[in-house]
């Protein structure tokens, strides 16, 4: 008891002082309404949520998603695209100030990352050719098979686990596809 209440005085003797005697803390917020431009990250090879149109901009769910944001603050966006993998760590960084790749919400993420609402829910899938005779009721049916994977998304977290596997990662999501064809 004694611990708890000499917390509290201290925690309120300090919320007493610093809004009084401290500087104004710069938030996130405050930083990119002053500069005037909000920096996303994303990995533009994943249609329809973001990929690069014929003049190389970023296009997709994602991408109308932020201008939307960015005009509801008043800033411009300015796009960094990178390899998947690269994000959560860009992120942590400050080299930008938001992710915007369809990007899943794991347990470990939540431990560095503050994320939005959920706004979709989506499934994971096996792809495979057309003539692919593959019947697949289970992640272990793909037992003896190789698979490719997008380096650091949760399906090459989940794929990892299953035994008898052999993985093939990919940076980005259209390699992965060209491997398969």
């Amino acid at each position: 008891i004694s611990f708890l209440i000499i917390g509290l005085v201290i925690g309120i003797g300090i919320g007493i002082i610093v809004p009084f005697g401290g500087a104004p803390v710069d938030t996130s917020l405050q930083r990119i309404t002053n500069r005037g431009t909000i920096i996303v990250g994303t990995s533009a090879d994943y249609e329809p949520f973001e990929f690069l149109n014929s003049t190389n901009d970023v296009v997709g769910f994602d991408a109308d998603l932020m201008e939307y944001i960015a005009a509801y603050m008043g800033v411009t966006i300015v796009w960094q695209n990178m390899e998947f993998d690269s994000l959560v760590g860009a992120c942590q960084s400050g080299t930008i100030d938001v992710i915007a790749a369809a990007m899943f919400i794991t347990a470990d993420r939540a431990e560095v990352l503050s994320h939005s609402i959920p706004y979709l829910q989506t499934q994971m899938s096996v792809v495979v050719m057309n003539d692919s005779e593959l019947a697949i009721s289970s992640l272990d049916d793909l037992d003896g098979y190789t698979v490719g994977v997008q380096t650091g998304t949760v399906e090459d977290e989940t794929i990892s686990d299953i035994d008898g596997v052999t993985v093939t990662r990919f940076s980005t999501v259209d390699l992965m596809y060209v491997a398969l064809d």
